[in-house]
């Protein structure tokens, strides 16, 4: 699965599945370490950034604000 398409669904299931407000760059990211295809993703995985690993990272940050903006020191 690698359509835009398909990676939205996955994205907007993704989003509800963390309490998320909206839709967001990460879940995007995140659909397409789940199920996207290409060798960017093979790298991702083969350095250890699979979905499951992503999806903690989201978990364990504050929950964003639509418009906020990250610093560049991490997440505001």
């Amino acid at each position: 699965m690698s359509t835009l398409a398909q990676l939205r669904e996955v994205a907007a299931a993704e989003a509800a599945s963390l309490s998320a407000p909206f839709v967001g760059s990460e879940h995007l990211f995140l659909a397409w370490l789940e199920a996207g295809t290409g060798a960017g993703r093979d790298a991702a995985l083969a350095a250890g950034l699979d979905a499951e690993a992503f999806r903690n990272l989201l978990r364990a940050r504050p929950p964003a604000k639509p418009g906020a903006v990250a610093s560049a020191g991490g997440v505001s």
